[in-house]
């Protein structure tokens, strides 16, 4: 139902209820709508309760369900719905024309198409006292007649078309279903089999087949041979044709294939595997057993492999030997039986060892001895043959002594047998020794061996020689000689056999030390020109580590002093085998300083009245480092400011002066 908004909307939906241009008129419904009408127009202006008690009030005269109009949230809106819904539902039929119904045309289909509606077609129906309104539409299904078969019929379908007042109109549409499709077949895959095999159905699978129309169907085969191959009876072509039938004699065939073959070998069972000696013959050792696989004569052969397979040694080995079975086919089974051979039998000595004595001289006597085997030889029944032997060393000195040797022949199987013999070695003779050169050395050179030399030995019997050395020393002190070394040296064998050699070592000492003088030196005279003052020179040596020094001094006088002079200072160091060295080292003793008075200050001289400069009895005194006698005299005499002022000059021997200044004053 629709919801109305308005008084107008209201009063629109009661016009089309009560319409008078439609064919069924409800008096009922003409006389509620009157009366709710009425009573809405006398409360146009009136409050909502006024428009809630006219709808109300048609409600409680005519006892309608008021809930069923109740759904809006506006209670205004909800008082004009249910006043459109009371005049509808006081509505009453008055036509009993049925609808006009037309039915879609009639059709034939397969049991596997579709018959519904959607494909076959639906009827149409008008309500023929109001052509705009709905009818409703529905069918019925009847199988009116059958056919041979059970999906071969013919089905009457009854359309109806219902007005609003029941009134009903019928048509009928015939649909005839016929079956005339064969089933759906799908045989099982071709396959390849052996001879050997089963070729069933239960072991290749049964072919799969359903009906288009969903009926049981009957399915059936047949086999037949094709292809039969022309060099192999076991080799053929089946063609299985299956068969499959619906319940209306509609049929549906496939082929498969199965190809037989012969692949399969033949069982084949060797001879067991045997063992026998390495020279014992290869013959009736068993024989293989072979049947066919599809019941068919068989060939058996064998042959022995050209290689072999070596166990612990050489002369124990496997022999493959493979036997073959052949089936009329062509396919060959084999098996291998193994034929191991074995050598347990030990060599044969033919010719024993013998003794041997040498001298040990290198000649390689031992080396040819063990080689040949103490000239033993053997023999073996199948295979070659390796000697050993039990030798380590000699027992006794060196490499001389004696050993007892066993030689052990010994095939590739490591079957053996021995011989033994003894080997003696002596040694007679003494080492050859050589010492190094005489020599003569410095005094500070090494005398030490490794610089020197040290003697060489060898021996035929001992390749390490002991060599030992002992020294004679002689001092001489320089007459001539500082020392003489005797070294002796003494090779040992290890048989005690010896031999010796000297080496003389002569040490002298002929390079002269080395002396440093101090430096040149100047001093004023009057200083201390002794070495402890201006220094001592130094001297080394290449063996004396105490060489003596001394010095000598030569004055040479120079100018106007005796004492100012050059010293000439030779400094001399001797060692303890009389070499020598000398330096010089020059002193120049100077005068370079003047006279001093004694005084600091001159005294000043009162003249009595009446005396003059010379009754001045007064000479002041000088020294100088140099000059005992210093000349002292007047250098001037000068008046002024009522005074002399008197010039004294100090003078040395080398002219060097010094003045000082007196004041003489007169009395008067």
């Amino acid at each position: 139902m629709k919801a109305f908004s308005t008084k107008l909307d209201v009063i629109l939906g009661l016009i089309l209820v009560f319409s008078p241009g439609g064919r069924c008129v409800n008096k009922n419904a003409n006389r509620l709508g009157n009366d709710f009408v009425q009573r809405f127009e006398s409360h146009e202006h009136g409050a909502r309760k006024g428009l809630r008690s006219s709808v109300d009030a048609v409600i409680e005269e005519n006892k309608l369900e008021e809930s069923a109009f109740e759904n809006s949230n506006d209670p205004q809106v909800n008082q004009l719905q249910r006043g459109a819904m009371v005049a509808m539902d006081a509505m009453e039929c008055d036509c009993d024309v049925p609808p006009l119904i037309t039915c879609p045309a009639h059709a034939n289909v397969s049991c596997d198409q579709s018959w519904e509606t959607s494909a076959l077609g639906r009827a149409t129906g008008v309500d023929r006292c109001d052509n705009s309104k709905n009818v409703t539409i529905d069918w019925t299904d009847k199988i009116i007649s059958t056919g041979s078969c059970e999906d071969d019929y013919v089905m009457a379908r009854t359309w109806s078309a219902t007005d609003s007042c029941n009134n009903v109109g019928t048509c009928d549409q015939l649909i005839k279903v016929i079956d005339d499709v064969e089933p759906l077949i799908a045989c099982p895959a071709d396959a390849t089999v052996d001879c050997a095999e089963s070729w069933e159905t239960a072991a290749l699978g049964r072919a799969m087949s359903v009906d288009t129309c969903e009926r049981p169907v009957t399915i059936a085969w047949t086999d037949s041979i094709i292809n039969a191959s022309a060099h192999c009876a076991d080799e053929f072509v089946v063609a299985r044709t299956w068969s499959s039938t619906d319940n209306c004699g509609n049929v549906a065939t496939c082929d498969q294939h199965i190809y037989v073959n012969d692949t399969n070998p033949p069982l084949i069972m060797c001879p067991n595997d045997v063992t026998i000696e390495c020279d014992q013959p290869r013959v009736d050792l068993g024989t293989s057993q072979s049947v066919d696989a599809c019941e068919r004569p068989v060939n058996i052969t064998y042959s022995d492999g050209s290689e072999t397979t070596p166990l612990s040694c050489a002369d124990n080995f496997v022999i493959t030997r493979k036997w073959t079975s052949t089936d009329g086919c062509g396919n060959p089974a084999t098996c291998d039986q193994f034929i191991t051979l074995e050598d347990t039998t030990a060599p044969t000595i033919d010719s024993g060892a013998k003794d041997l004595t040498v001298e040990c001289d290198g000649g390689g006597e031992e080396e040819a001895w063990l080689g040949s085997n103490g000239g033993a030889s053997a023999s073996d029944n199948c295979g070659n043959i390796t000697w050993s032997n039990n030798f380590a060393s000699l027992e006794g000195c060196g490499n001389a002594g004696s050993a007892t040797v066993t030689f052990t022949a010994a095939d590739d199987c490591d079957n053996t047998v021995t011989t033994s013999a003894t080997f003696t070695v002596e040694d007679t003779q003494d080492p050859v020794i050589t010492c190094p050169a005489d020599v003569t050395v410095q005094c500070d050179s090494s005398t030490d061996p490794s610089v020197l030399g040290e003697a060489v030995a060898s021996d035929r019997c001992d390749s390490n020689v002991a060599i030992t050395m002992s020294e004679n020393i002689s001092d001489e002190y320089c007459d001539p000689y500082l020392q003489v070394i005797t070294r002796t040296w003494t090779a040992t064998d290890d048989c005690g056999n010896t031999a010796s050699c000297d080496q003389v070592i002569i040490v002298v000492d002929d390079t002269p030390p080395e002396i440093s003088c101090p430096a040149d030196v100047t001093v004023e005279c009057g200083q201390p020109t002794d070495p402890s003052a201006l220094g001592r020179a130094s001297a080394t040596d290449n063996c004396d580590t105490d060489p003596a020094i001394s010095f000598d001094d030569s004055d040479f006088n120079l100018f106007c002093d005796p004492d100012v002079k050059l010293i000439t200072r030779t400094w001399s160091v001797i060692d303890d085998c009389y070499n020598t060295d000398s330096c010089v080292q020059q002193i120049l003793v100077s005068d370079t300083l003047k006279p001093k008075f004694v005084e600091d200050e001159l005294p000043e001289i009162v003249l009595e009245c009446g005396q003059g400069l010379g009754d001045v009895d007064y000479k002041p005194e000088a020294t100088d480092e140099c000059t005992e006698d210093v000349r002292v005299i007047v250098e001037s005499d000068v008046f002024a400011d009522g005074a002399w002022n008197r010039t004294w000059m100090a003078e040395d021997f080398c002219g060097h002066r010094n003045f000082k200044a007196q004041i003489i004053r007169s009395g008067c």
